[in-house]
């Protein structure tokens, strides 16, 4: 660390200059998020991200659409034959996302990112002081954990919320940090509320990335305490396990229903090991930490990796540069900081970081894979996020070590020539190693992309490096004062940061691709059309009902839609899921790409559209049964693309869309009579039965007669729950026709349907089947039964019903109880000493009673409280 030179005689105010000092780092963090995104503060155009546009814009709309009504955000109807919304329910309970109250959703979008970024920042800041580094090197770590590129990179994604447990992580490991330090009762709330914030942003994928550093983190710690100080260090488990137990109640809102939703989940297994390590690395992305668009960017259309990766290298997965300067000092803190507190576990951390990251490419993620959690993580390439929180703490003692550099640029060089060759080594063999691939295709000339994006990297290498260079120079020859260096220093790195990483962002308005076109406005539902299928097509951006509430979207989205359905539409890949051979559920996430009779009728799916006049070329390679297909019209179209194969660049262009009825598609709500109804228990039975040709579901039915039950005979509470929830009834519709039932009333956590059955029936409603719907008969409660493997069925008898559902997860009630009794918990526990602190210094200055007027001489009594300085 350096020291400041003395300047005169000291001011008045020398002794607030410190103090005033101290806070010039956290406002430069506040101030650079505000800058960033200042071109979307309410104008509705928030970050560009590929995410945003097609699920948190949406996603979004529907939270606050349903908030607005009065309701939870527990269901959604408009897509994927309808899910519970978890985790995304729990954003209720997500402080940074309040602001949606007020907000319109695309300005709530961009103050979302501007705090995580803010808060990013904070807490780098404040987890690069474990190494006992100074302002100046915390703040350089922090801006490279800021504004790195896996930062912009995922913002660019659109991963809004993953962006949540990326921001907090930093101060997981700071609570942490402070529990090893000062163990009690008070750390171990710090580090509840910090993890439990990061698990309520709702980025689950991102969690593991946490889960096992810390982990080791405490492990070592908890051995380092115990050889130190004996068996009373073994206290440090019990604060480490209280702290995760109050992590787990402050987001029991999520926890509780994910773990619910695990089994219904297309990915409830975890991961295969082809599917979780297909977007590894690639190690000539390692050119990227050099300079940031060595290979291409993204927003820039010009990355050209993914080349070398079947369609799996994608940009902002792979974007991991840091600056010149906090790569250079890790390297410095790495050789010459090792004694330093923490430099060894974050030195080791960064390491291995990269090494997971690299996944499939080396054997060592094939080894690990197989721990728990690990089947989650779909992406190893995001263990970048890792290796770069450690690079922001190691830059802290690193630039601190540079700074302290005052014997000549010789020594500074001798000091730091074997990491400098090693990355000009590096470079030659990537930059090889790719002219090599390329002549392996049959090529003798220079890969030419070697020429569009890497020698002009190289220049921004050279120019960089060069000021960097010269700027250690003249701090080593003492030409220039310590306080002019580091200034210096944080600007370099500011403007290095900005100019390769911040520039990527751009900002679009999501609204723009939801609104009304030829082909949407002919699509709206009506009696005889209940959902929309767009195959190959973007037409209309599939799960727009999230945005207009006003069509209902048969397209599914990984990972939240439910097993059933996504077996059923994806009839192709059946037989890989029961055999798992050559099946990665890795994989199940695409958008609905071929057409087969058997799911369109059982789904209701009443409209389809298509790209080409043929319904053969759209095909599923099983499909069974003939398409029930009539041409409606042909229209010409505004259509977009996203991704387009090359890009994450939303593409617009024009063309014709031909738009078909189903005409055998089931209604919203039907009913089949009790002796056309089978028992079927098993699902898998169920789902053979319905995938037969011959099968007709509009008047046969298979069910099983075990009704939904709630778990451990908790059944009043959940009904009671359910009460509260359930809407105002609706007036029963006039004409309804014997045999006959109508949808009177939707609010995706409830719908009310009037039956008028001529006997006893089955109600069919064509709505997914899922644990945690109630439904009423004129008032009574009733059972729901799992019918034709993917619907709901009540049975009803003879005459005119009004019957309510209402989707009421006691999961949900319980995880928010606990959510809300936690938080309050938690604020006590810290409020409490503050309180107790100041109710002791009030006790002490003020006396119990006022003195008496007493005779000179007289002695007080000493029973009495004396008030003093002293107390």
């Amino acid at each position: 660390m350096f020291h400041s030179w003395p300047s005169g005689p000291p001011s008045p105010h020398a002794r607030s200059a410190p103090h005033i000092a101290a806070w010039w780092p956290p406002l430069l963090l506040l101030i650079l998020p505000i800058l960033l995104f200042r071109q979307g503060l309410g104008s509705g155009t928030p970050p560009f991200g590929g995410d945003v546009i097609v699920l948190n814009y949406p996603l979004l709309m529907l939270i606050k659409n349903q908030l607005a009504h009065g309701l939870l955000p527990l269901w959604n109807n408009f897509a994927g034959g309808g899910y519970p919304l978890v985790p995304f329910s729990g954003l209720v309970a997500y402080p940074p996302l309040w602001p949606l109250q007020v907000l319109d959703a695309r300005d709530a979008i961009t103050v979302l990112d501007m705090a995580h970024f803010a808060i990013a920042g904070l807490g780098a800041y404040m987890l690069a002081s474990v190494t006992g580094a100074g302002r100046v090197g915390r703040t350089v770590g922090a801006m490279a954990f800021m504004l790195s590129g896996f930062m912009i990179g995922h913002l660019y994604a659109g991963h809004l919320l993953e962006l949540g447990v990326i921001a907090w992580m930093p101060w997981v490991f700071f609570a942490v940090h402070h529990l090893l330090e000062r163990p009690g009762f008070r750390a171990a709330l710090w580090l509840g509320l910090a993890a439990g914030l990061q698990v309520l942003a709702n980025g689950l994928g991102f969690l593991v990335l946490t889960l096992y550093p810390v982990i080791a983190l405490l492990l070592i710690g908890i051995i380092a305490k115990v050889r130190n100080h004996g068996l009373p260090a073994l206290r440090l488990p019990v604060f480490a396990a209280l702290g995760g137990l109050i992590a787990v109640g402050l987001s029991a809102v999520i926890v509780l229903p994910f773990v619910q939703s695990l089994n219904w989940s297309i990915r409830a297994g975890g991961l295969d090991f082809n599917g979780a390590s297909k977007i590894s690395l690639l190690p000539a992305a390692l050119l990227m930490a050099f300079s940031p668009d060595a290979v291409g960017t993204g927003p820039k259309d010009s990355y050209w990796l993914d080349q070398f990766s079947q369609g799996y290298g994608y940009w902002h997965e792979f974007a991991l540069y840091v600056g010149l300067l906090p790569l250079l000092a890790v390297a410095a803190a790495c050789l010459y900081c090792r004694r330093a507190p923490q430099v060894r576990f974050y030195a080791w951390l960064a390491l291995l970081g990269l090494i997971m990251a690299l996944g499939k490419y080396t054997p060592v993620y094939g080894l690990l894979f197989h721990l728990p959690g690990l089947s989650l993580v779909r992406v190893p390439a995001r263990w970048l996020l890792v290796c770069t929180l450690s690079v922001a703490v190691l830059a802290g003692a690193g630039v601190d070590w540079l700074l302290a550099q005052r014997n000549g640029a010789r020594a500074l060089w001798r000091a730091l020539r074997m990491p400098l060759l090693g990355s000009l080594l590096l470079i030659v063999v990537l930059l090889v190693g790719l002219q090599l691939e390329y002549m392996q295709g049959g090529h003798l000339d220079l890969q030419p992309k070697l020429l569009d994006t890497v020698l002009p990297a190289g220049g921004r290498l050279l120019l960089f490096g060069g000021f960097l260079a010269l700027l250690l120079s003249c701090n080593a020859d003492r030409l220039i004062r310590p306080q002019v260096t580091a200034v210096l220093l944080l600007a370099i790195t500011l403007l290095d940061l900005w100019s390769a990483d911040a520039r990527s962002t751009v900002f679009m308005d999501p609204l723009a691709f939801y609104r009304a076109s030829t082909v949407s406005s002919l699509l709206q539902p009506d009696a005889a059309t209940y959902r929309v299928l767009t195959i190959n097509d973007r037409g209309m951006p599939y799960r727009q009902g999230m945005v207009n509430g006003n069509v209902y979207d048969a397209e599914d989205f990984a990972p939240v839609t439910l097993l059933p359905y996504w077996t059923v539409t994806h009839p192709d890949s059946l037989i890989k899921i029961k055999g798992r051979s050559m099946y990665s559920n890795a994989d199940a996430r695409d958008l609905i790409s071929c057409y087969d009779q058997r799911y369109a009728t059982l789904l209701g799916i009443g409209e389809v559209t298509m790209g080409s006049p043929s319904v053969n070329d759209h095909l599923c390679r099983n499909a069974k049964g003939t398409p029930h297909l009539v041409l409606r019209t042909a229209v010409v179209t505004e259509r977009w693309v996203l991704p387009n194969g090359s890009s994450w660049n939303p593409t617009w262009f024009q063309s014709i869309a031909y738009v078909y009825r189903n005409t055998a598609a089931l209604p919203r709500a039907f009913l089949v009579p009790v002796g056309n109804a089978t028992t079927k228990p098993s699902s898998s039975a169920q789902l053979q039965t319905v995938l037969q040709p011959a099968f007709d579901s509009a008047h046969h039915l298979v069910y099983d007669p075990r009704g939904s039950r709630a778990p451990l005979g908790l059944g009043f509470l959940q009904d009671a729950w359910a009460r509260v929830l359930r809407p105002t009834t609706r007036d029963f519709p006039a004409g309804l026709k014997t045999g006959q039932a109508q949808v009177i009333s939707d609010t995706g956590n409830s719908v009310q349907v009037a039956v008028n059955a001529s006997a006893p029936s089955y109600l069919v409603l064509d709505d997914s089947y899922y644990p945690g719907w109630q439904v009423w008969i004129d008032g009574k409660p009733a059972t729901i039964n799992r019918a034709d493997y993917v619907l709901r069925a009540v049975p009803v008898p003879a005459g005119r019903h009004r019957l309510i559902f209402v989707y009421a997860p006691l999961s949900y009630l319980a995880g928010l109880a606990t959510t809300v009794g936690t938080a309050v918990l938690v604020a006590a526990g810290l409020a409490w000493p503050r309180l107790r602190r100041r109710r002791r210094q009030g006790r002490a200055a003020v006396p119990l009673s006022e003195p008496s007027v007493s005779s000179p001489g007289t002695v007080p009594d000493s029973s009495e409280p004396v008030g003093s300085a002293a107390s």
